[in-house]
């Protein structure tokens, strides 16, 4: 093997002694467009890309950090808003906020108890809030602001968060409960980014199981602002239910919110969201600004002809991805269908898996437990690497005389990257998280796992 000339990549001799290279037949690196919007520039490949998303309510970070609204129909880029690192090309599933008034906290649709709102501060967007501060009264009571939202018959996974920022007090609460002394709440420290403790249920809880699984988690962003959200799994919602969303803010968070306050002090709050209405989400996905009413940002969805692009067999396939805002999601990166019973697809999620379907019987899964994975005898190798971010390379190749009839992976005229791939429910791997690639590639040929990493040049 030698290094060629810059931008020539790696050479490796081949198995009758002649030099060769393997470059990618189809290559999209996910560059900055500026504005948000990521270029859909085809390094290599036959024909272009093609992208939708209908809902003009999407949002992600630029290079400065801040978060920007984006067109409908215009594909997102996104940068880490902490270290300003591009992360590529974003995909979500489709979302609904159903809090209104989400960065309008003088609303009526926000109760308060013990609060009023005012202040002034930098906004996760740059811009300058007013209507964004909870502040105490001087009473002897809760302090708090909330809104009630209902969760329909079978919503029974649902996520909920807020932006928010220490002003005179450096903690709050998060509860949801349903107005009658019975839910689960959540203190946060926003000087540590840390949760205090666990989530504490209350009452008979949130439903049943009393004790649903859940997980909450906090995020650092610019500017002394943390997005802290709660998730609940396995709440069993069977008649519509109203739940109240309430947020507040707390001496030393362990003294729940109730408290003799003091007039004026209190905590900055930003970008309230509330997702209960598709079954497979497990987290908040990114911001989706609400009003009058309750707005819903479509999936994001991409493809472009597989002819060309992706082969039926012998191929490799590599990306940079990285999992934002939530650990426990399930998407495709990859994908392409010819029927219910026929197709192919690459899932991202705690695992990385390699799925093929061909005439009903699902063939090919593959996990990350180890680097170097050997299939069955009726699947393909595969070398896989899944941290987070990550590069990760998946080597498919057929493994001769076994593979006699499963020559080729089902593939159908169009390939997916990211949601909307068609995969058949049937195989429970929905879509749902928040997921960036970059330097998407496809290889046309494969070699074995001992040089297949060699061979991947361009």
């Amino acid at each position: 093997m030698r290094l060629l000339a810059p931008g020539a990549g790696i050479e490796s001799p081949s198995s009758v002694g002649q030099r060769h290279t393997n470059r990618p037949i189809f290559h999209a690196p996910f560059n900055d467009a500026g504005n948000g919007a990521v270029s859909l520039f085809l390094a290599a490949g036959v024909g272009s890309l093609t992208y939708s998303r209908a809902s003009a309510n999407a949002t992600t970070f630029n290079s400065s950090g801040l978060m920007v609204s984006v067109a409908a129909n215009v594909p997102r880029s996104l940068y880490d808003p902490q270290t300003l690192i591009h992360q590529g090309y974003l995909f979500e599933h489709q979302a609904e906020n159903r809090l209104l008034w989400s960065d309008d906290f003088s609303n009526a649709a926000w109760v308060k108890t013990g609060t009023t709102i005012g202040g002034s501060v930098t906004l996760p967007d740059g811009t300058t809030g007013t209507v964004n501060k909870i502040q105490e009264d001087s009473a002897l009571s809760d302090h708090y602001i909330v809104q009630t939202v209902t969760r329909q018959a079978g919503e029974n996974n649902g996520a909920a968060s807020f932006w928010v920022k220490a002003a005179e007090r450096a903690f709050c609460y998060f509860q949801i409960d349903d107005g009658a002394g019975n839910g689960a709440r959540q203190p946060f420290d926003l000087t540590t980014g840390l949760p205090i403790g666990t989530w504490t249920t209350f009452g008979t809880g949130l439903g049943t199981p009393i004790t649903p699984t859940v997980v909450t988690q906090i995020r650092a962003y610019p500017n002394g602002w943390f997005r802290a959200e709660v998730a609940q799994l396995g709440v069993v919602i069977a008649v519509p239910t109203p739940f109240r969303v309430l947020i507040a803010p707390s001496i030393t968070g362990a003294d729940n919110f109730n408290y003799t306050g003091t007039t004026g002090s209190g905590i900055y709050v930003s970008s309230a969201q509330a997702e209960w209405s598709n079954p497979n989400v497990a987290r908040c996905s990114s911001y989706i600004k609400t009003t009058t009413v309750a707005v819903t940002r479509n999936a994001d969805s991409l493809s472009i002809p597989t002819a060309g692009n992706w082969p039926a067999n012998n191929f490799m396939l590599a990306a940079q991805h990285y999992k934002l805002w939530h650990a426990s999601q399930s998407m495709h990166i990859l994908s392409s269908t010819v029927d219910d019973n026929n197709y192919t697809g690459w899932v991202l999620d705690n695992r990385s898996r390699m799925w093929s379907r061909i005439g009903g019987a699902a063939i090919t899964q593959a996990n990350a437990t180890s680097s170097i994975l050997q299939f069955s005898s009726t699947q393909r190798r595969a070398v896989i690497s899944s941290t987070n971010p990550g590069i990760v390379i998946i080597l498919s190749t057929v493994g001769g005389t076994v593979d006699a009839t499963l020559t080729d992976r089902q593939l159908g005229a169009t390939m997916f990257i990211g949601p909307n791939g068609g995969i058949s429910p049937s195989d429970s791997v929905g879509d749902s998280g928040s997921i960036c690639i970059k330097d998407l590639k496809i290889y046309k040929n494969a070699y074995p796992t001992a040089d297949g990493l060699g061979r991947m040049t361009g």
